[in-house]
């Protein structure tokens, strides 16, 4: 409750509030060092949809929303919703003597941030069929909007404050997946099950970034390629494999 009253805050408008005040500082401070954390035991389906559209809001004024669980038993559907939302990260804490090693982890990301709204664009080949993206689900109509604005918003604030040429508009063709932010350190690992018909050329890949080093627009390209005959399996072919099995053990 605020000193002159007493009665108390919904969740929505305690979140509403903070990311209010973090706004008042967002054009003096650091792009992209704005945040609230959200510290929850659970939410439900329904308190999750009405916070993800406090947490867009936010994040299309500069702010982020980052939601930390308080037990592994909380649902993380709702969890991921608002900050997906906020262009935040989903946590969970492990545990109460966790707690203040996780918030002050999450605090000091910020400042290590690489790059801003890097959009991932998968090409597949003609003839292979996409079956699943492991782990992932389609956004829906209002999702995805969200996640159009917040890119469109982080385009225009660089160009407006570090000069890095806008460039984002329309959704492109392919799988797209679009990461807020990319971390010193990070890794992501995106596993494709697909049906093959042969050997040849199974997808192109291309990665759009803001640079926050080089102050610009970064693209990289790559194709996969299945060649004829027995290949020994790899250090990416065991990458892979590993990362299967990492979801399939976080998942049980």
């Amino acid at each position: 409750p605020t000193p002159d009253d007493a009665s108390p805050r919904t969740l929505r408008e305690s979140l509403e509030d903070a990311i209010a005040s973090v706004g008042q500082l967002e054009q003096d401070a650091p792009l992209g060092s704005s945040m609230v954390l959200l510290v929850t035991p659970g939410l439900s389906d329904a308190d999750s949809r009405e916070l993800a559209r406090s947490a867009h809001a936010g994040a299309l004024a500069g702010v982020t929303t980052t939601v930390i669980g308080l037990d592994d038993s909380v649902a993380l559907d709702s969890l991921e919703r608002v900050a997906l939302a906020g262009q935040g990260r989903r946590r969970v804490l492990e545990s109460a003597g966790n707690a203040d090693e996780l918030v002050r982890a999450e605090i000091t990301a910020v400042s290590r941030v690489l790059a801003r709204a890097v959009r991932l664009r998968i090409r597949l080949a003609t003839g292979v069929q996409l079956v699943d993206v492991i782990g992932s689900r389609s956004l829906d109509e209002v999702e995805a909007q969200r996640v159009r604005e917040a890119e469109q918003a982080i385009d225009q604030a660089l160009a407006r404050r570090l000069g890095i040429t806008s460039d984002r508009g329309e959704d492109e063709d392919g799988i797209q997946i679009v990461i807020p932010a990319f971390y010193a350190d990070d890794a992501h690992r995106v596993l494709l099950d697909l049906v093959v018909p042969g050997p040849g050329p199974v997808a192109d890949v291309q990665v759009r970034f803001k640079d926050l080093l080089r102050l610009g627009n970064g693209t990289l390209t790559d194709r996969l390629v299945i060649s004829r005959g027995g290949a020994a399996r790899g250090p990416a072919e065991r990458a892979v494999y590993a990362a299967w099995l990492g979801h399939e053990l976080s998942g049980a």
